[in-house]
C-alpha cells in the first residue's frame, strides 16, 4: 500500500517540486484546463478532471524515464495539445466566439475535442507505463538468467571437482593394490628363498654324513624344485621381462638350474614366454 501511495502520489508531486518551472507549468496547465473542463462537467470535476490529466502526464514521464519508447514523446506531444487545443477554446469562450449553445455540429465537434485530448494524455500515459513495467521485467529477467547461469557453472564446478577426486581415490586403491601385490610376491618369494637354503642344508647334511638321502628325501627335493619352479612361473607370468640372473640370484639358484626349471615348465605348458 505504502509503494503504491508513492508511486502514484509521492513520485509526480517530488517531479514537479524539483523543478520550479515544471510546477508552475504543471499549475497553469491544470488551471487552463479546468476553466474549458467546466462546460462539460459541473464543478469540483472539472478540477478533479485537469489535475488527473496533469497527473497522468507527470507519472508517464517517471514510469518511462531511461526507456527507449515512441510513447514518450507522444505523451509530450498530447499533453501540449491538451493545453493548447483547452486555452484556445477557453479563450475563444472568453471573447464570445463560441456561444453558450453552439450548433449540434459545433457541439459534437467541440465534445471529440475534449474527450479526444484527454483520452490521448492518458492513453500515452497508460502505454508509457507498461512499457516502463515492461523493461523492469525484462531487467528482472535477465537477471534471473544470470543467476541461473552463475548456478549451472557452479555446479558443473562441483561435479568437475568430485570426478577429479573420485579419479585420484580410484587412483590411490590402485597404487594400494599394486604396492600390496608387490609385498605379496616378495613375501612369497622370501619364503620360498627360505625353503631352498633349508633343503640345501639338509642335503649338505646328509652328504657330510655320508648318508644316502632316503625316498622321503627325494620327495622333498622334488617338493622344493616344483616350488621354485611355481615361483618362476608366477614371476615370468606377471614380469616376462625379468632379468634372468637376478631372478636366479634372488631365488638363490644358479642361471643352469634356472633355465632347467624354466624348460620343464614349458614342457608342462605352465610357461608361454
Amino acid at each position: 500500500m505504502t509503494t503504491t501511495i508513492r508511486a502514484f502520489v509521492r513520485e509526480p508531486f517530488d517531479l514537479a517540486l524539483g523543478q520550479p518551472h515544471q510546477m508552475l507549468i504543471s499549475s497553469a496547465s491544470v488551471a487552463i484546463v479546468a476553466v474549458e473542463a467546466a462546460t462539460i462537467v459541473p464543478w469540483p470535476f472539472n478540477i478533479a478532471l485537469a489535475i488527473g490529466a496533469e497527473w497522468a502526464y507527470l507519472r508517464g514521464l517517471i514510469s518511462g524515464a531511461g526507456v527507449k519508447t515512441p510513447w514518450a514523446a507522444r505523451l509530450n506531444a498530447s499533453a501540449v495539445l491538451l493545453v493548447v487545443l483547452y486555452g484556445s477554446l477557453a479563450g475563444l469562450r472568453s471573447f464570445h466566439l463560441i456561444p453558450a449553445s453552439p450548433p449540434p455540429f459545433v457541439a459534437v465537434l467541440l465534445t471529440i475535442i475534449h474527450i479526444g485530448a484527454i483520452s490521448a494524455v492518458t492513453l500515452c500515459s497508460a502505454m508509457l507505463h507498461r512499457a516502463g513495467e515492461d523493461a523492469k521485467a525484462e531487467t528482472l529477467r535477465i537477471a534471473a538468467e544470470r543467476e541461473q547461469h552463475r548456478a549451472e557453472e557452479e555446479r558443473s564446478y562441483q561435479d568437475n571437482l568430485k570426478r577429479q577426486r573420485d579419479q585420484q581415490q580410484l587412483e590411490l586403491e590402485a597404487e594400494w593394490r599394486r604396492a600390496q601385490l608387490t609385498l605379496e610376491t616378495e613375501r612369497q618369494r622370501a619364503e620360498l628363498r627360505a625353503s631352498v637354503r633349508a633343503s640345501r642344508g639338509q642335503i649338505a647334511a646328509g652328504s657330510a654324513a655320508n648318508t644316502v638321502p632316503n625316498s622321503g628325501a627325494n620327495n622333498q627335493t622334488n617338493t622344493d624344485r616344483a616350488q621354485l619352479r611355481e615361483q618362476i612361473v608366477r614371476t615370468l607370468s606377471e614380469q616376462p621381462r625379468t632379468n634372468r640372473s637376478a631372478l636366479a640370484r634372488s631365488l638363490g639358484i644358479g642361471r643352469t638350474t634356472l633355465y632347467e626349471l624354466i624348460d620343464e615348465a614349458k614342457r608342462a605348458g605352465e610357461l608361454n614366454i
